[in-house]
């Protein structure tokens, strides 16, 4: 019993800088996704530009997800800085599949 009370009142450390590193880039990720979003539907024409830039953005994206997934399993960290690194590199690779399905569908 003495045992399960020392493990419940155990600080964590509040902040996984990991964490926070990849939910800033795939915050980046993200609004760079929309912004090429923006581009194309304005009818600007950059050439290869929109599609170099988002193929570079989705392998970001991804590199900085599994780099989340592998902080999200430390457990010395908050839960909430750990969803962060795992969501928002999520939330952009999600916006660019759209973008791309959008593309082949009305492009």
């Amino acid at each position: 019993m003495a045992r399960r009370r020392r493990r419940s009142y155990e600080k964590k450390k509040p902040v996984a800088v990991t964490a926070i590193w990849t939910s800033v880039i795939g915050l980046i990720c993200f609004l760079i996704a929309i912004s090429l979003m923006l581009v194309a539907a304005a009818g600007i024409d950059l050439g290869k530009l929109p599609g170099v830039t988002g193929v570079m953005i989705m392998l970001i994206s991804i590199i900085t997800f599994f780099n989340g997934v592998h902080t999200a399993r430390e457990s010395d960290y908050e839960v909430v800085t750990r969803a962060l690194g795992v969501i928002m590199p999520a939330v952009a690779m999600t916006t660019l599949i759209l973008l791309y399905f959008a593309g082949i569908l009305f492009g």
